[in-house]
């Protein structure tokens, strides 16, 4: 079991002493309220646009122990603080999902590839910075975010589903693993 979070500072975006005066407040909570000894996952997070606010969070996060990811590997908006790759949104590619047909959406939606993406730096390097001071690698090499070959799990360079040891229970108890799965 794992408590799982959503933690967006959302009063003061860019302001970092509301962004810190924020995350301590979760952890406040989490630690006094409502954390009985289970694992933390904070599962969708951003600090917006302020770098300083990255650092700080981040850092409380990893002095907390508390394992994290951020929202979202890909997101439409040039620099958006909501993703580690961007792309420009234009009206062209933006799907109606109440109006445009099936076929539209489709089209869309099918050319969001890593092509159309660019780095988000700001948001990508501190985040590796932050992978690489938790982590046992030893040289420069930033430890993720390269795009459709993203190293997706410290330490190791292995293929997603080598690295995913999803281990599942159905009602008479027997486990098997997501690649078990997918070959049936």
């Amino acid at each position: 079991m794992v408590y799982q979070y959503h933690f967006y500072g959302w009063d003061d975006l860019n302001n970092l002493e509301y962004q810190q005066e924020f995350i301590d407040s979760k952890v406040t909570m989490v630690n006094e309220t409502t954390n009985h000894g289970v694992p933390v996952f904070v599962g969708e997070f951003t600090f917006f646009e302020n770098e300083d606010s990255w650092e700080y969070g981040l850092g409380t996060f990893d002095d907390e122990g508390w394992s994290y990811t951020s929202w979202t590997y890909k997101v439409a908006g040039e620099n958006s603080s909501w993703g580690m790759y961007t792309s420009p949104r234009t009206s062209n590619e933006v799907a109606d999902i109440y109006n445009d047909s099936f076929e539209t959406i489709y089209e869309k939606w099918s050319v969001t590839t890593a092509d159309g993406f660019t780095r988000n730096d700001k948001i990508v390097d501190v985040l590796s910075r932050h992978f690489k001071q938790n982590s046992n690698e030893t040289d420069d090499t930033p430890p993720a975010i390269t795009g459709e070959d993203a190293i997706v799990c410290q330490g190791t360079k292995e293929p997603v589903e080598l690295i995913i040891n999803l281990q599942v229970k159905d009602d008479i108890d027997e486990s098997f693993s997501l690649k078990e799965k997918k070959q049936t």
